[in-house]
């Protein structure tokens, strides 16, 4: 099974670099890192790394849903052929294989993954009059970790879709997205096109973190340890984790941790 991953940076090289590695260990080689455009001059073009593009301009909690749709238009340009399209962002870890997961949803046919699922009377009318839809509430899965099936791609490709929503968010500035009273629409941009295109039960739940009131522990919870806060400590660090998210200290010692054992099984390897 084949995974093309697009990795968000919006700064901390250091910790860029690591998170990098972490998934060419346990994901894949095929890499795209996605700078922040207001970044790109400061130390983005400067990443030692093969696959590299500037994005927009954003520096801003909405923006980076263009760059959510820029990212996966050239990664399904660069790898077609992959059955999966992982997004993550620099900030997240991972630390173990998940390949049996993702054949398992694979074969269920789930187009969207992520984590903390829910729904929301949030309308996106913008989406309704470019594609001609009904959208009356958005389905939601965090942002830092979310993957689209193959077949999901191939669908949104058949209507142009990736052309077509840059094209209609091209003049809006920064942050904005006409009708949204969300944080991120990044958060809610994908999950709901699959859920309109092929119904909810095509959306999928890796864990859900109770970092809400209302939330409850869901899921593989101790295997995706993915959530908004707090920072992942020694307490996060079970055996069965896979992928951790959020560790921005590059110095956190689940972080060290990972890069030493990392290091000892690329040596092997």
């Amino acid at each position: 099974m084949k995974i093309a991953t697009v990795l968000h940076c919006h700064g901390n090289t250091e910790l860029v670099l690591d998170t990098l590695d972490s998934i060419k260990t346990y994901v894949g080689e095929d890499v795209l890192v996605l700078v922040d455009g207001s970044k790109w001059k400061e130390w983005g073009q400067y990443l030692p790394v093969e696959n590299k593009h500037c994005g927009f301009i954003h520096d801003h909690y909405p923006g980076p849903y263009k760059d959510v749709v820029f990212g996966q238009l050239k990664a399904t340009e660069m790898w077609p052929d992959a059955d999966w399209y992982l997004h993550t962002e620099y900030d997240a870890l991972f630390v173990s294989d998940f390949l049996d997961d993702l054949v398992k949803f694979y074969d269920q046919n789930k187009w969207c993954l992520g984590s903390n699922w829910r729904t929301f009377d949030f309308k996106l009318p913008l989406l309704n009059d470019v594609f001609g839809w009904d959208i009356q509430e958005t389905v939601f899965l965090m942002g830092c970790v979310q993957f689209y099936h193959a077949e999901f791609t191939q669908a949104l490709r058949h209507i142009d879709f990736y052309r077509r929503f840059l094209s209609a968010t091209n003049t809006l500035t920064k942050g904005a997205f006409p009708g949204f009273k969300g944080f991120d629409v990044g958060e809610h941009l994908f999950p709901t096109v699959a859920a309109t295109l092929g119904g909810e039960e095509r959306v999928g739940e890796l864990s859900t973190w109770p970092d809400y009131d209302e939330c409850v522990f869901r899921g593989e919870y101790r295997k995706y340890v993915i959530r908004y806060h707090p920072e992942i400590g020694e307490d996060d660090n079970f055996p069965e984790a896979a992928i951790f998210h959020p560790m921005k200290d590059p110095n956190n010692s689940v972080r060290e941790y990972h890069k030493v054992k990392r290091h000892a099984k690329n040596q092997k390897s």
